[in-house]
């Protein structure tokens, strides 16, 4: 059984009071010196804030003392008055315009734009006049309609529902009258530029194009830019639109550094390399961030129109080297392909036994993968069977390693005809 403190005595218990109405008192006076401080420290700062301040400080307190109450029935009372106006009748759209325009210039500012962002279908209705189009450019021409477009959220809520829509008539007025944020991005990071460009819609390319403030160079999450998509799905229309854009850098890059003729060399589009080819101040020769270059990349995937659209150009470096030192020769005898090797070899200045950083050529590589058409025509184009890579091996002696019999032959009936042609 427990016990209980059963000790009455009167001195005990006046203590116990005592340090009670103690506790009690420093509670008070701590409560008091922490209010004391508390409007010290707001006096403090009125006297040191200048008029702005002091009137944003008042305007701050003003709205913080709304109650939601306050807020809620505001909200209420505009869905209410929106919902019952009458968007077939002129005057009733300039009505529902004026309405807003009057949330907007009022305290409610704040909730009148999350209306906005909660009732975008509507607001695209009040815009949209599908069975007259001079009441429409009538409309777009009123003051109050130009006002409210005047407000950001409102215009860049419009501008993206219109893009969303191919609202070509309705963007392209928001755009030239309003304030939308055009380079606003959505969660994936792409702005209204780039979505219009993954979507091939050249005619939201242009609008966007037009307006002032639109960039151009905006980037996603992916590090790619408009012209960069542009190029890497062969969107040409975009393309012409993109390229006489004020400012734009043909040789701009992804997160892996490579330029949009990177990109479309890589999926083989050769009428978009085409017109990259004709914009000045291209880069034929930048390379990404393994060393490769536009051919090499060309190359290495199997696109030999790219590749041959590449050779026409001037400028071109045949022999550049990545991080390997492989070239696009080289490459295109790893992937035994034997159209583009031809390309290669029949471009002037092409060094045919250029060795990358394991001492390999074009014609060893294609002898240790026992590649008898890539070995033939290597030979045919006079490549050197002498050469020995760092593990001090020629072509012949990889051949006779892997018993590669036909192609030993070949590159012996090289020397061969090289003896006799010296004797004679």
């Amino acid at each position: 059984m427990p016990t209980f403190r059963t000790d009455k005595n009167p001195k005990t218990m006046a203590n116990h009071q005592y340090n009670a109405q103690q506790s009690t008192q420093r509670i008070k006076e701590k409560t008091l010196n922490t209010k004391q401080n508390f409007f010290k420290k707001i006096k403090d700062i009125g006297f040191s804030l200048d008029l702005k301040k002091m009137t944003a400080l008042i305007n701050f307190l003003k709205n913080k003392s709304r109650s939601k109450s306050a807020k809620e029935k505001y909200v209420q009372k505009l869905n209410s008055e929106f919902n019952s106006m009458n968007f077939e009748d002129y005057e009733g759209r300039l009505n529902a315009v004026k309405l807003l325009n009057k949330g907007i210039d009022s305290s409610y500012k704040q909730q009148t734009e999350k209306w906005f962002q909660s009732n975008i279908k509507q607001m695209v209705n009040l815009f949209k006049f599908e069975k007259n189009q001079q009441e429409q450019e009538k409309f777009f021409k009123e003051d109050s309609v130009t006002n409210l477009l005047k407000n950001n959220v409102m215009a860049t809520i419009l501008t993206k529902q219109a893009s969303d829509d191919t609202d070509i008539s309705l963007m392209e007025f928001v755009v030239n009258n309003g304030k939308p944020d055009i380079n606003k991005k959505n969660n994936k990071g792409d702005s209204l530029l780039m979505q219009a460009c993954y979507n091939h819609d050249d005619d939201i390319v242009r609008v966007l194009l037009k307006a002032k403030d639109i960039d151009i160079h905006t980037t996603n999450k992916y590090g790619q830019t408009p012209f960069t998509e542009a190029c890497a799905t062969s969107q040409t229309k975009i393309l012409e639109l993109l390229k006489d854009v004020e400012g734009l850098d043909p040789n701009e890059t992804d997160r892996f550094r490579q330029t949009g003729l990177m990109l479309a060399c890589k999926k083989g589009h050769a009428d978009t390399i085409s017109t990259l080819l004709t914009i000045k101040g291209i880069n034929l020769n930048r390379k990404d961030l393994r060393g490769d270059t536009a051919l090499i990349l060309a190359a290495r995937e199997g696109q030999s129109k790219a590749v041959t659209e590449l050779l026409k150009a001037e400028g071109i470096d045949v022999n550049s080297q990545n991080i390997f030192g492989h070239t696009a020769l080289i490459i295109a005898c790893q992937n035994h392909d034997i159209n583009t090797a031809k390309k290669l070899l029949s471009f002037q200045g092409i060094d045919i036994n250029v060795q990358n950083e394991q001492g390999d050529t074009a014609l060893i590589i294609a002898s240790q993968l026992g590649d008898q058409k890539m070995v033939d025509l290597l030979i045919e184009y006079k490549a050197d069977v002498n050469i020995k890579n760092k593990l001090d091996k020629t072509a012949t002696d990889i051949a006779v390693e892997q018993n590669f019999t036909n192609i030993v032959e070949s590159i012996s009936g090289k020397k061969q005809s090289k003896q006799k042609t010296d004797y004679m």
